[in-house]
């Protein structure tokens, strides 16, 4: 492992101000009354009109048993916010500030395609090659989806490789972790299956952690340096990433580290208070919200041609989605024109964090937090931010007001199958870890609310809802279309500028 030697930077006791780029006095007065705004207006996704609930940040972090939160606002390609919220340990009076370094799951994804990426430009590795070209220690084994199509850098940065494998668990201190090499056989130390392919690469869509652990042992054979010592030269580095590593399990000499805490707020990993990601390039990365978003920036100026990180082209290709999936080179992808965006969240057992980059705004928002619940408090804090800076983005739906009958609602049930392979919100809690994609939804009603499986929708207008609390990913909404007979045989599920059309089954019909 390596040795942590940069400078630790001086972090104060406590962060009471915004921290702000801009030295004009009117600019800082906006953001802090904007960062006030955002502090104080955490709310749900759906409101009702005539009693709009909203919240603090306090109070949310209460309610979600999160002791510790960190965010980091980007205006204009720079970092105009920043601040640390409660503690690294529950109990304890060690707060959080900007210099305090979270885990953050698989953010770690787009850190390493950036790497891949950087390494690519230097002409060492091509994206459209063969990866067992380069593998010398383990190679991807020979199946029969691979008689034509080869697993590739740029279908396991897109998550269209066929390879298997979606996440990993977290070990605890004093549990040894597996090699890289164990990891993809599923043998020693492992607690997962082996990394194969069950599909043929290119044909469809399957997020895949064990593909880009493949890529943490494509760094070691092509560059002889283990994975965290060579990020260091081709990431942290080149864009002064001081408070970022991805050595694992984390030294306590790195400092200022916030600690895990399970869904109740108890801490988590004793004693040392953190676990350790094997898993490095898929979710093994150690950071703040400050210095991600200097990674972020670099992303969305190489994208404008301003900056010399990544090549214009290849930037571009980075934020490009790639066959079935919403899945750009590493990033997730939305939106067109003023809109586009890219975005990632991050889920390890005791640690969840979100970023996104609105590509030709030069805006963004990162939020790492230390507790399980943190994925429901950064949703109510991406729309509170979003609100607050104003950004085109997630604007509350209003709840249809006038009740709905039982019986209105019946006619929106039954199995509805999907047309095409698309990837919607829908799928998710649908799909399991290594199978094909299912293509019908089933609609029921219960209580006189409409749920699509176990995810209940809140009706917006008599035929439109949207799923509750859920527009992380985009703001998705459910319209059943109604027929010349009066019959609502078809749904529509939109997502930004996205849309999924499925039909009730024939058998459906007939009754």
């Amino acid at each position: 492992m390596a040795t942590y030697s940069r400078a630790l930077p001086i972090a104060p006791v406590v962060l009471l101000l915004a921290i702000s780029t801009s030295s004009n006095a009117n600019e800082d007065k906006s953001i802090n009354a904007k960062a006030q705004m955002m502090e104080n207006g955490l709310r749900d996704s759906v409101l009702d009109k005539s009693n709009p609930t909203k919240w603090s940040l306090s109070q949310r972090m209460a309610h979600f048993n999160v002791p510790g939160v960190s965010i980091a606002v980007i205006e204009n390609y720079k970092v105009v916010f920043a601040k640390g919220y409660g503690l690294k340990e529950a109990g304890t009076a060690q707060p959080v500030d900007e210099n305090t370094v979270f885990s953050v799951g698989s953010l770690s994804k787009v850190a390493t395609a950036a790497a891949v990426l950087s390494l690519t430009s230097q002409k060492q590795i091509a994206l459209d090659t063969d990866v067992n070209t380069y593998l010398k220690q383990w190679r991807v084994p020979a199946s029969q989806y691979t008689n034509i199509d080869k697993v590739t850098l740029r279908g396991i940065l897109s998550h269209t490789a066929g390879l298997s494998l979606w996440g990993f668990p977290d070990f605890e201190p004093h549990e040894k972790t597996p090699t890289v090499l164990e990891t993809l056989k599923g043998t020693g130390l492992s607690r997962t299956k082996p990394v194969r392919t069950f599909y043929q690469p290119g044909t469809s869509w399957r997020y895949s952690g064990g593909g880009t652990t493949i890529i943490q042992l494509l760094f070691e054979d092509v560059l002889k340096q283990p994975f965290e010592i060579a990020t260091e030269d081709l990431l942290f580095k080149p864009l002064k990433m001081t408070r970022s590593t991805f050595e694992n399990p984390l030294p306590k000499e790195f400092g200022n580290i916030a600690k895990a805490h399970d869904a109740s707020g108890k801490l988590e990993a004793k004693p040392r208070g953190w676990h350790t990601f094997p898993e490095m390039a898929a979710s093994g990365l150690w950071s703040t919200p400050s210095d991600y978003a200097h990674l972020m920036i670099a992303l969305m100026k190489s994208y404008q041609g301003n900056h010399n990180y990544l090549e214009h082209g290849l930037a571009q290709q980075m934020m490009t989605e790639v066959g079935f999936g919403k899945f750009g080179l590493g990033p997730k992808m939305s939106g067109a024109g003023e809109l586009r965006r890219f975005r990632h969240g991050g889920s390890n057992q005791s640690y969840k964090a979100w970023m996104e980059g609105h590509l030709n705004l030069g805006t963004g928002l990162v939020v790492f937090t230390n507790g399980s619940n943190g994925d429901d408090l950064y949703e109510e804090i991406r729309r509170a931010v979003a609100d607050a800076f104003d950004w085109p983005f997630y604007r509350p739906f209003y709840r249809y007001e006038p009740a709905i009958n039982a019986k209105w609602l019946n006619q929106f049930t039954g199995a509805f199958t999907v047309s095409g392979d698309k990837y919607t919100a829908l799928e998710r809690g649908f799909i399991s870890a290594d199978e094909p994609r299912p293509k019908t939804r089933y609609f029921s009603l219960k209580n006189n609310t409409l749920y699509v499986g176990q995810r209940a929708l809140v009706p917006i207008a008599p035929n439109q809802f949207v799923l509750q609390g859920d527009d992380v990913e985009e703001q998705t909404y459910v319209e059943f279309i109604q027929n010349t007979q009066g019959q609502f045989e078809t749904v529509i599920v939109r997502e930004g500028a996205n849309s999924v059309v499925a039909s009730k089954d024939m058998a459906e019909r007939l009754n």
